[in-house]
């Protein structure tokens, strides 16, 4: 779907049948879109310019169902492909359409590993732990893989937010404690949030606030979460009068405004929240 704001006009673009295609897509410099395989066994490639389509098959180098969660755009230009299922980093050349794949079944071999990735101001990624029970750490220079284990624990978080500092605060799913990773030492902490917030599924998705705190996505949760990694003070705002029911958004864009617009997942309304007030 394409949408102008402009008009508020809406098309589309007819691409292949399938389930669960893509999850996450990856703006390059060109303006062009790479749609980063979750089922599909082709990585899709649209410009928006033309609302052009076109894919480019890796079946023969990964053919998993839940393959990829996230995608990240490199300094060289290809993007990365964050593994969930798949036991091998994906890294897709939208210059010559090449892909290969970096087996990490050596360091984490079960599924459901991480879900979306962060790039850390020393050129390497970071794996947002899902299911894991260590943080990857990737290197696109050298291809080189490291883990930093933490905490056991299923669906720990769902997001990752990169701070000024350096530093990436990982969004609690089913985790009672946020998480805090100094990519530049591998360092690992964790400020529990159980007296305030204890749901499953509790946030999806955080975003950077203008004053440096990071803001939580209300999922399961009836409260919007507030972090501020300076002072590690966790506060949680009620909006059990607007919205009370479950699932109710996933993921979240900071406005020019300062506000943030909450994406609605099975909510019946965008969600606005003003930080400020």
């Amino acid at each position: 779907g394409v949408f102008d704001p402009a008009t508020l006009a809406v098309s589309t673009v007819d691409i292949f049948w399938g389930v669960y295609k893509y999850e996450g897509g990856v703006l390059l410099p060109s303006g062009m879109v790479v749609f980063v395989p979750y089922y599909a066994d082709k990585v899709g490639v649209f410009d928006a310019s033309t609302d052009t389509f076109r894919t480019v098959d890796i079946s023969a180098t990964e053919s998993a169902n839940h393959k990829y969660s996230g995608g990240v755009l490199l300094p060289n230009g290809n993007v990365l492909f964050v593994p969930l299922h798949s036991h091998k980093v994906g890294l897709f050349d939208p210059e010559t359409d090449a892909f290969t794949a970096v087996d990490i079944s050596a360091f984490i071999s079960h599924l459901d590993k991480y879900r979306g990735g962060v790039l850390a101001p020393s050129g390497k990624v970071v794996f947002v732990p899902f299911k894991a029970n260590n943080i990857g750490v990737f290197d696109p220079a050298t291809l080189a893989v490291s883990t930093v284990d933490i905490f056991w624990g299923v669906y720990k978080y769902e997001g990752g937010v990169l701070l000024p500092s350096g530093m990436v605060v990982f969004v609690p799913y089913y985790a009672d404690k946020v998480g805090v990773f100094d990519a530049s030492t591998d360092t690992f902490r964790t400020v529990d949030i159980s007296a305030t917030e204890s749901a499953n599924h509790k946030y999806s998705g955080g975003v950077l606030l203008p004053n440096g705190n990071v803001l939580f996505v209300p999922l399961h949760s009836h409260k919007v979460g507030l972090f501020d990694p300076e002072t590690d003070a966790f506060t949680a705002v009620d909006i059990s009068a607007f919205i009370s029911h479950l699932d109710k958004y996933r993921g979240g864009v900071l406005a020019p405004s300062g506000k943030v617009v909450f994406v609605p997942f099975k909510a019946n309304n965008i969600g606005v929240f003003d930080p400020a007030t």
